[in-house]
């Protein structure tokens, strides 16, 4: 026997009954709707190529009341930061996956980042509720509050060693090296 979907509308249809003398008894239809009792969770986390945003996937769609309704904001989300070259993070906003506002019921969303710094790649970060009554699915369900995206790592990217404009005013010379302290591969020549 299959289950029922969780959350589902089923209608039952019960006809053609008769009593032990033949009285055929009315047709009934009754519609109900099955419980669902599963917790969301974090389905997948990432980070963008480019460090501007984390990525968190969820396995339904979420909610800020355990009413199926609302928007998640930051403050629903707690963040575990480990800083190396790139100190600061700062997290500036939350939307779907379009780049839009949350309106609620959204299954991915995008948490934006603002980095100080360039980072090695040792730098880490970990999104999880804020409590066990943050983050909810459709039916009330909360997100367990020992949830997490698991530890993401900020991707490496080049930093800027040293400016310096030539005695002549001619051209600067820009040195931009990567974490073991290696030329990395950003060229370019411009003349004023």
């Amino acid at each position: 026997m299959e289950e029922f979907q969780e959350f589902s509308f089923i209608e039952l249809t019960i006809t053609g009954i008769k009593d032990s003398v033949g009285n055929q008894m009315m047709d009934v239809i009754h519609i109900f709707q099955s419980i669902d009792d599963t917790q969301p969770i974090i389905q997948s986390a990432g980070i963008a190529s480019s460090n501007h945003y984390v990525f968190i996937e969820f396995n339904e769609p979420v909610f800020s009341s355990n009413s199926g309704s609302g928007a998640i904001e930051l403050e629903d989300l707690d963040t575990l930061w480990s800083p190396d070259i790139c100190e600061e993070i700062e997290i500036i906003g939350i939307y779907n996956s379009s780049g839009g506002a949350l309106q609620g019921g959204e299954s991915t969303i995008n948490i934006f980042l603002e980095l100080t710094g360039s980072p090695s790649g040792n730098e880490t970060i970990e999104f999880m509720p804020s409590s066990g009554f943050s983050i909810f699915d459709n039916a009330g369900n909360p997100l367990d509050a020992n949830s997490t995206t698991s530890i993401i790592n900020l991707r490496q990217s080049v930093q800027l060693e040293i400016g310096a404009l030539d005695e002549e005013n001619n051209f600067v010379d820009i040195n931009f090296i990567d974490s073991d302290e290696v030329p990395s591969g950003v060229f370019g020549n411009y003349n004023l």
